[in-house]
């Protein structure tokens, strides 16, 4: 090797070695450059954003608000209720009355139900049930959603990161490329060296345009999983500032959380409590069915045109009834329904058995993801200093002529290819801690967004 060619060769390595050490930073301050104006949103400013756009929670929200007024309705049917009818007009009747052509009656009714064989008090306890069931999924949907963003975020930041290795693979075969181009034309280099850098460079532009595409693809997850209305101005230019997480994997949980505190076995186990209920008003319409019912009434009629004073035609009274119904033949109509409401008790119980089960599996399935993670983890990040010190050696000898750019560049590859690894189980370790964080039942305390 001449010595102009060792003279550029060092500077390569060294540029190689710089660009190495600071390329993440400088292309992501190029590469994702923010519009002017635009404020870069943190984890914590986009799950506000999405506390406050994700129709998904607005509805959960809304159906909080509607069974609590269920309930109140509900609540309500235990107590009296006074009902006025007036209805004035012209009527005619044979023979012909006093006051005619003019009709005219007015009543005023207060009736409070003292018994029916419970219907009323078991329709109050289920609409109290319904009601914990939407508070519980309203939370449900607050915790799923924050856990959809912080995976949508998490793989936004990966995607920047491993978008910003593929550009620094880039731009070092290009100029290794171009290096052994100009040796090529000049004869010092054989042409299976020109054409295997020469595709080399070509894989790493078609790489850098995926992991592009990929970043690009992560920020229209984002932008649809937190609400970004879509004739929202300037929707192409809402930024976010990625996120680097810290995480030690001494920080991974060992216990796994209890399979009670999983909000999908809470939901379930809420609403199987439902199903009693029904079975209770079936029986209810299948038996004898007593109501006791007491009332006032005042009534006035024909006081229109009648010629006598509004005391004279008006009337009142009150009651107390006893009612007895019985339906003694229907077809097996009500029977049958018992028995649909049994079963449907019984498609509950089964149900919340089952969500049991894949609580219990998804909880399984998360520690053991845990523990991998967190191996993999540690092994991907003494490959990263294995192979930084492998560089080093290469990049020395390199510099010194020893070995061919090719290897330079393989010994190059295998670093990023390792800083590769290392992103991807860095950022895996801290989705699923977020993952274990959700099944505790404390993602959104963790989050600090109080």
């Amino acid at each position: 090797m001449t010595k102009a060619c060792a003279h550029t060769s060092y500077l390569l390595g060294s540029v190689a070695y710089l660009m190495l050490r600071f390329a993440p930073i400088c292309f992501l301050g190029l590469w994702f450059t923010q519009p002017v104006g635009a404020t870069p949103m943190t984890l914590k400013d986009t799950l506000r954003y999405a506390l406050d756009h994700s129709p998904t929670l607005d509805t959960a929200k809304q159906q909080e608000l509607a069974g609590e007024l269920e309930m109140k309705n509900a609540r309500a049917a235990l107590l009296p209720s006074l009902d006025a009818t007036t209805t004035n007009g012209l009527l005619h009747t044979s023979p012909l009355s006093g006051t005619d052509p003019w009709g005219s009656s007015l009543n005023v009714t207060l009736t409070e139900n003292l018994y029916d064989n419970g219907v009323t008090l078991t329709a109050y306890r289920v609409a109290q049930v319904n009601r914990q069931i939407a508070v519980l999924g309203q939370l449900q949907a607050r915790w799923k959603l924050c856990l959809t963003v912080v995976q949508q975020f998490y793989k936004y930041s990966l995607a920047a990161k491993l978008s910003a290795v593929k550009d620094q693979q880039l731009g070092l075969y290009q100029k290794q490329f171009r290096f052994v181009q100009d040796q090529y034309k000049q004869g010092m280099k054989p042409r299976k060296d020109f054409l295997r850098f020469k595709s080399q460079a070509q894989r790493s532009e078609i790489d850098t345009r995926q992991a592009r595409i990929d970043v690009e693809r992560a920020l229209v997850d984002v932008r649809n999983t937190i609400g970004v209305p879509p004739t929202e101005a300037q929707v192409d230019g809402l930024a976010f500032e990625m996120f680097e997480p810290e995480i030690s994997p001494t920080d991974v949980p060992q216990v796994p959380p209890p399979v009670a505190n999983v909000i999908d076995y809470r939901v379930a186990d809420l609403t199987r409590s439902l199903a009693p209920y029904d079975v209770q008003l079936a029986k209810r319409n299948y038996y004898p069915r007593i109501s006791l019912g007491v009332g006032a009434n005042y009534g006035n009629n024909n006081y229109i045109h009648s010629g006598v004073p509004f005391s004279t035609t008006q009337s009142n009274g009150w009651n107390v009834l006893l009612t007895l119904s019985y339906n003694f033949w229907d077809w097996g109509i009500l029977s049958r329904k018992v028995e649909i409401a049994e079963r449907n008790r019984d498609i509950a119980e089964n149900t919340f058995r089952q969500a049991a089960l894949d609580a219990r599996s998804e909880v399984n399935q998360l520690m053991l993801d845990l523990a991998q993670i967190k191996e993999n983890y540690k092994l991907v990040r003494d490959l990263l200093s294995s192979e930084e010190e492998s560089f080093e050696s290469t990049k020395r000898d390199y510099r010194e002529g020893k070995i061919q750019p090719y290897d330079f560049i393989l010994s190059l590859n295998d670093l990023l290819d390792a800083r590769v690894r290392f992103f991807t189980s860095q950022y895996g370790l801290a989705e699923a801690q977020a993952r274990y964080q959700y099944y505790y039942g404390n993602l959104y305390e963790k989050l600090s967004l109080e």
